[in-house]
């Protein structure tokens, strides 16, 4: 049987999710079957579970390169400072606001708060420079509470409706909150 190219897989990966998008934007989550998925995505079943364990992995995996795009579009950025983080969350937000959007009508936006905890620690561990606004509280409750207030925004926004720009979310935050990382 011949291997499967990371073409391939990727390929497979990216049906399934769209076909979870698809299915999440018809009917309840809960009611959406693993079969549903590779059928609408034109898979079986076997290919299936041979990349994720339950459809939430499927929403995982999507997350986690959420995060990473994050990370890289912030690396791009001019500045380290409060104004070009919160504009690169945003900007990546709004570029995957369908998704976003279909995880807060399902509840499944917690699913996002995880992944921010521990994405902002790696990233204030990598990308600190000078003195630790955090050295004399201690670090993982520092940054839980940051994180619950960008989560909590990204709430709003999306119930908002998305109205308002990433430029004028990051002004906004930019002022409560001068240092970040």
């Amino acid at each position: 049987m011949p291997k499967k190219t990371d073409a391939q897989v990727l390929r497979s990966k990216e049906w399934m999710l769209e076909a979870l998008i698809t299915l999440m934007s018809e009917k309840e989550f809960e009611q959406i079957t693993v079969s549903e998925i590779a059928q609408r995505a034109g898979l079986d079943r076997r290919t299936f579970y041979r990349h994720f364990g339950s459809k939430e992995e499927i929403l995982a995996d999507y997350i986690q390169k959420l995060g990473a795009l994050y990370e890289e579009t912030l690396r791009k950025s001019r500045a380290m400072n409060t104004y070009s983080i919160v504009l690169a969350f945003f900007t990546v937000c709004e570029q995957n606001g369908e998704l976003l959007n279909l995880l807060h009508r399902h509840r499944l936006l917690p699913l996002l708060l995880y992944e921010l905890n521990s994405l902002f620690a790696q990233m204030h561990n990598k990308y600190h420079i000078g003195e630790d606004i955090y050295a004399s509280f201690d670090q993982e409750y520092a940054l839980s509470y940051h994180v619950g207030g960008f989560w909590n925004v990204l709430v709003i926004w999306l119930s908002n409706g998305m109205t308002k720009k990433p430029e004028e979310l990051a002004t906004m935050i930019g002022h409560m909150l001068p240092e970040f990382i």
